[in-house]
């Protein structure tokens, strides 16, 4: 069976979920209450678009994808839960994993190996 419609089809919906995430992120590091209502909806939004991509690389078999949104979504529920705070470097560090997950995702479509 010929994979690369469904590679290609997660690939270009990784590029979204990944631009919202970022997007969201930027707007939040604006938001000075992090109780506000707009703070939880962006954290609630980019929580769902890193849980979609972990989903999606997993059900396809790219595991270090899938550990790396894991690994995001925890942060992310951290912070929607109070249990941290977003500070600059977290910021900085989502980012990286956000451009991180990016090249993974064309690497794995197109079969490269990651030197990420």
């Amino acid at each position: 069976m010929d994979l690369s419609v469904f590679y290609n089809q997660f690939r270009e919906e990784t590029t979204e979920n990944l631009r919202i995430f970022g997007s969201d992120l930027l707007e939040l590091e604006r938001v000075t209450d992090p109780a506000a209502p707009e703070a939880r909806e962006r954290l609630n939004q980019m929580f769902r678009a890193i849980h979609t991509v972990k989903g999606s690389s997993r059900m396809l078999g790219f595991g270090q994808i899938g550990q790396l949104a894991h690994t995001m979504e925890s942060l992310l529920g951290n912070l929607r839960d109070g249990k941290q705070v977003l500070t600059r470097e977290l910021t900085d560090a989502l980012l990286r994993s956000s451009d991180a997950l990016l090249t993974m995702t064309n690497d794995a479509v197109e079969g490269r190996t990651t030197a990420v």
